[in-house]
């Protein structure tokens, strides 16, 4: 138990007063007083009592903020993988123009002196495409400059960031699907490139119950149909072929055989003479007709199809509207122009739901 004579002894020792009085009727009530202290402290049923809203630490308080932040997620933007970029337009021109020449002519059996000798000539025909704006802007008042600088936080970089973000949402969405008021044509809804839908002979599609047999031979039908369509130009021939996440995870997981542990996708790459890169792509699984999905087989190279990009991102100065900034941004861009549609196709199909186990 915790006395007074404890607590007297304690003073004693602090203020090495052995010969010092202490007037009794001074000490007498503090020493009582602590000693209750004491004992309130190192009772089991001891415990503070406050009113409501208070405590000891503010909940904040007891918050550790860690240096990561994390940001939601959209969707990946991917189409600029998959569609080669050219940035050899000057930002002030409204067109750019594409020059098809063919040349014509043959060349036969002559006699000596003779005189008709076959001509041979070339033509040129013009293709003019647009170039067309895309824009953006964030703002930002006086106070929210003064409370992002008492709360350190950078408000303006992550509004830009966000602007940003915008524009490549946007260029991807153009590249993909382009944009039917101004027709504006992507990779994936091109009228020029052959289209087959699966089950209607060329293909057989339901890669969710097919066999593996099936499905490889899907794949190669595929491939001769573009191969065909060339005509032994072999500068055309496909070296890409891109599925839907979904489709892809089909081929990815299933045996080539019943007795190999080798999947369809390690396979057919392993055996086809020209195909070398399968891809999955979320953004086809409604690419397709009437919102199916469309897989995209096709030589990925300039010569084939291309996208223009002037300026894929300028931020101009803060244009100040009273007490709030509005920052523009711009870009410049055409659609997806295909050269050679035939070294292209589409299909339509393949799979329509996954399989139960993936």
């Amino acid at each position: 138990m915790y006395t007074k004579a404890q607590e007297l002894a304690k003073l004693v020792n602090q203020f090495n007063a052995e010969q010092v009085r202490f007037d009794g009727e001074y000490l007498d009530p503090m020493l009582t007083v602590y000693a209750q202290h004491a004992r309130d402290l190192f009772t089991k049923d001891f415990h503070q009592k406050c009113d409501a809203g208070e405590d000891v630490f503010l909940a904040r308080q007891l918050i550790y903020y860690q240096t990561r932040q994390v940001n939601t997620l959209f969707t990946e933007n991917q189409s600029l993988s998959y569609v080669p970029v050219e940035t050899d337009v000057p930002v002030g021109a409204e067109q750019f123009s594409t020059e098809t020449w063919t040349q014509v002519g043959a060349a036969a059996f002559v006699t000596n002196y003779g005189t008709d000798f076959p001509s041979s000539d070339v033509f040129v025909t013009e293709t003019l495409n647009r170039m067309f704006d895309i824009g953006s802007s964030f703002t930002y008042s006086l106070q929210d400059l003064r409370r992002a600088a008492f709360g350190g936080v950078p408000l303006s970089q992550k509004r830009a960031d966000a602007s940003r973000l915008a524009h490549d949402t946007k260029i991807d969405e153009i590249a993909l699907s382009g944009d039917t008021v101004r027709s504006i044509t992507g990779l994936a809804n091109n009228a020029n490139v052959t289209l087959l839908t699966a089950g209607g002979g060329t293909v057989v599609g339901n890669w969710e119950t097919a066999a593996a047999a099936t499905i490889k031979a899907d794949l190669a039908a595929m491939e001769s149909t573009i191969v065909l369509a060339c005509a032994g130009q072999r500068g055309l021939f496909p070296d890409t072929l891109l599925l839907d996440d979904e489709s892809y995870m089909i081929i990815n997981t299933r045996p080539s055989t019943s007795f190999s542990d080798q999947t369809i996708l390690r396979s057919y790459l392993a055996n086809s003479p020209y195909i070398r890169n399968i891809e999955p792509w979320v953004k086809l699984r409604n690419a397709g007709a009437a919102g199916v999905r469309r897989a995209i087989m096709y030589k990925r190279h300039p010569d084939i199809l291309g996208i223009k990009i002037s300026n894929s991102y300028e931020q101009f100065a803060p244009q100040q509207q009273m007490l709030k900034w509005v920052v523009p941004a711009l870009s410049r861009l055409s659609g997806v122009i295909v050269y050679r549609p035939m070294a292209m196709l589409y299909v339509d199909g393949l799979s329509t739901s996954l399989p139960a186990g993936l």
